[in-house]
Parts: structure tokens; sequence; C-alpha cells
């Protein structure tokens, strides 16, 4: 009976999480690890999230996926997928049978570039694309194919697109490719696959009587410094010109829409983000927790994991817990030694799959270490705790 207690000290404590992406799952892990009732909703069919439907199997395998999924599930928390809050159960039945919400539906639409023509058929948004394609839905790709933005979106977007069978990839960004915020290494991985950049170019308009046959375009040049220290583009007067495509992926950015809940009772920005207290992930309604995405915009897998377990802890101290997580065994470090001579090794690389093996699957592309690599690597501690 003791040996209970200290299992389930929070038994009859229910949270409520509504969205099944990494920042979601990691908090109902957590919670779920502490001992409360755990119900997360998803709308789409399957769990994961971005994770699931954004990141393309040659980066991150479904079956990798699926196995730390089924790990949080086994933990007791319980994922309810195909249910729409809003539509299948309201926000505020939630509000009225769980003791605490945490909100982490990420930002799961993709903007508009809003220029004419992206009403034509063969107009393909990027998550929607990425999305329907993961999903395992029939997604026909053109021979050519230009994708507009320079995140990861669009360099996930180029080359899935090219491993559906396109044959000539192309993305069109408006400022240098050293400003493509995307990952230094996947835009490499996509140029060695043959993807083509075009830096310092605009879309001004989509062409084509039903479907998109042309693409006219406005060369740019770099002006000032903007507020986020990069040199900000402005068009070349008089450079206009056209490309033949068959298909456009617009990829520029994603953003949350919260239907489900009157904006009047929470704090939201004009991009459809939560405002939330910065120490306890609260939003201006008292229980009701969010974090991922939804708050900070479209960013990393990492902080929405981060997230997930800072509102863990919050949401155990708002239901009388002390905010310690069951994290596991300590790892003991050992302690920083002074040396003499400190000798710095440089990473060993990893093995990627060759570009011509790999552009016309969705094998994953990074291969991981040979064992005798691995141990080195391992043995290349950086000491990252110690103090200069």
């Amino acid at each position: 009976e003791p040996y209970m207690d200290l299992v389930f000290p929070k038994k009859g404590k229910k949270v409520a999480i509504i969205g099944a992406g990494p920042s979601g799952l990691t908090c109902g892990y957590y919670l779920a690890r502490l001992g409360y009732d755990v119900d997360v909703f998803e709308q789409q069919p399957v769990a994961g999230g971005i994770l699931a439907f954004g990141i393309p199997e040659y980066r991150l395998p479904i079956d990798v996926l699926n196995r730390e999924i089924k790990l949080i599930e086994q933990v007791g928390v319980k994922i309810h997928l195909n249910t729409e809050i809003g539509t299948d159960i309201t926000f505020y039945q939630l509000k009225r049978d769980y003791d605490a919400i945490y909100i982490a539906t990420g930002t799961q639409f993709s903007n508009k570039i809003n220029i004419p023509g992206e009403e034509l058929k063969g107009v393909y948004h990027g998550l929607d694309f990425l999305r329907d394609n993961n999903l395992g839905r029939d997604v026909k790709v053109g021979n050519t194919v230009a994708v507009i933005g320079g995140g990861n979106t669009a360099i996930d977007a180029a080359r899935t697109a090219l491993r559906l069978g396109a044959k000539d990839v192309t993305i069109l960004y408006r400022r240098t490719i050293d400003d493509m915020p995307a990952d230094k290494r996947e835009i490499a991985d996509a140029l060695e696959e043959g993807i083509k950049i075009v830096p310092l170019v605009a879309p001004l308009r989509f062409m084509g009587t039903d479907r998109v046959k042309e693409i006219e375009c406005i060369r740019m040049e770099l002006g000032d410094y903007d507020s986020s220290g990069r040199r900000k583009p402005k068009p070349i007067p008089g450079s206009e010109f056209t490309m033949k495509v068959d298909m456009v992926i617009p990829a520029v950015s994603q953003y949350s829409d919260l239907p489900f809940i009157n904006k009047d009772e929470v704090e939201v920005t004009e991009w459809g983000t939560f405002v939330t207290d910065k120490d306890t992930l609260m939003t201006k309604m008292k229980g009701v927790f969010a974090g991922g995405d939804v708050v900070r915009g479209s960013d990393t897998v990492i902080r929405a994991i981060a997230d997930g377990k800072k509102a863990a802890r919050e949401i155990d101290k708002y239901l009388g817990g002390d905010g310690v997580l069951n994290t596991g065994e300590d790892i003991e470090i050992p302690a920083a030694v002074d040396e003499v001579e400190i000798v710095e090794h440089e990473r060993f690389p990893m093995k990627y799959l060759p570009p011509e093996e790999r552009k016309n699957n969705f094998r994953e592309v990074v291969l991981g270490f040979h064992k005798l690599n691995a141990m080195a690597e391992a043995m290349r501690c950086l000491r990252c705790d110690r103090r200069c």
C-alpha cells in the first residue's frame, strides 16, 4: 500500500493535452511518470505532430518515431487520434473535466504568400505537401517544380518532390544562400542531390489559365540592414523574368489558429500565438498552459520538447506538487581535471548515403557512425561544465 502511494501520488488528478506533437507528448510523458491521468487529443490520424507529418522519412524514419511514441503510451499517456477540439469535443468540456490543460498545437497552417494566381491548380503549400505525403495520401508532383522559401520546410519540400519523381527542382529565395535559415547541412545535401537554389529572386505572380504554367519573378538586391541583422532585399526595377513550371510549392512560414477558444479569454499575438507567463507558461486563463510553436512561432523541435518538460513541472506545481520530475537515475559526471596540455580532436565524419542512391527513395540519408568511430566520438568530451 505505501508503495502504491509512492507510484501514484497524484491519482485522481487529470490533465488534458491538446496536440500530440513533440511538446505535448513530452509534457504528457513527465506528468504520467508523476502519476497524473493524462489524455492527449490529436486532430490528425497519427501521433507525433510535425515529427510525423512535417519531417520526411529520409530524415526521421517512421519506425523510430513510432517506437518512441509507444514508450510514452506505456507510461500511461492515453492518445486520442482523429479528435478535433471544437468539433468532436469542446475546449470548455476539457476545462470542466480536467484539472489542467496544456495547449501544444504548434503552427499547423501554411502561410500564403498573397500574390496573384496562388489559387491555381499545381500550387501546393509546403506543410500541406509534406503532411499529405507523410500520411500516405496520393501526392502527384510535376516534372518542373519551383519551391519558394529558405527554411527547413522549403528544403524538405524540394527534396521530397525530387524523391516523388520531379525531374527538375529549383528553390527560389529572396535573400542570399548564406542568409537561408535552413540547416546548412540540409542545404548542402539538397545541392548534392541536384536541387538548384536561385538566390535574390522573389515571385510576383503565378500564371496559367487553370493550372500553373509559369512564374513571373523579379530579381532582388540587398539594401540596408533590418531588425534581424540581415540586409533587407529590395526589387531591382526592370529585372522581371518568367520561368516555366508545372508545380509550385510556397514554403515561407507557418502560423497557428485556435478556433476552439474564445480569444477574449486569453491573450494572443498578431500572429495567432499565445502570450504566456515566461516563468510558468500559463496563459491568461487559469489552469491553461501553452508551449512549443503555438507560443514561440515556428521554432526547433528541441525547444518544443523543452517547453513540454517545463510545462509538466509547472502544471505539477499548479496542482499542488513540488515540480520535481521523475527523470530517472542521475548520471555521474566525473569532475573536471586541469590538464597541462589540452588535445582537441576533430569530429569523425558521419556516414551518408551517396546522393545518387538516395534521391529516388526515402531511405534514411544519415547512416550513423562506424562502431569504432562512435566510441572515439564518445570520448571527445568537450567539458561543457568547466569554468574558465
